[in-house]
């Protein structure tokens, strides 16, 4: 990521390097060309809760990696163990082209969180902080 925030912990999964900033947000930045098992989804939502540490945490998975995942993922990616740990999600993509295969997602599994596709990472981060600061605010952890 980009934007300079402070980087307070980290987990390598074998897909995946999953990491804590000092403002909450964990993001989920995909090793290059990696294909995503259910093993290696299970993996990395696994790290998404540890570095969660117990409360629903927003995140940022940066799409602008090229990966692929195999069959039964997307559908994992937003199902309840995803939920139970985070309470928004921001895709990163490159381009409004990437917003193609970021809606078709969207559209087809149906996230159980509040998600959206961003092309501007520092947008991401405000929206996430503003969904974080509500569920506080709400007393929702």
């Amino acid at each position: 990521m980009s934007d300079g925030a402070a980087i307070i912990d980290e987990i390598q999964t074998r897909t995946t390097r999953c990491t804590l900033r000092a403002d909450g947000i964990i993001v989920q930045n995909p090793v290059p060309f990696s294909v995503n098992s259910l093993d290696d989804a299970r993996a990395n939502i696994a790290a998404f809760a540890k570095l969660a540490k117990g409360r629903r945490a927003p995140g940022i998975v940066d799409m602008r990696i090229s990966f692929s995942m195999g069959r039964g993922v997307r559908e994992y990616y937003s199902g309840p163990d995803v939920s139970a740990c985070a309470n928004a999600l921001a895709f990163l993509i490159k381009s409004k082209a990437g917003s193609v295969v970021g809606n078709m997602f969207l559209g087809l599994n149906m996230p159980k969180v509040p998600t959206r596709i961003f092309t501007v990472e520092a947008d991401a981060v405000a929206w996430l902080l503003q969904i974080d600061n509500a569920f506080k605010r709400a007393g929702m952890r």
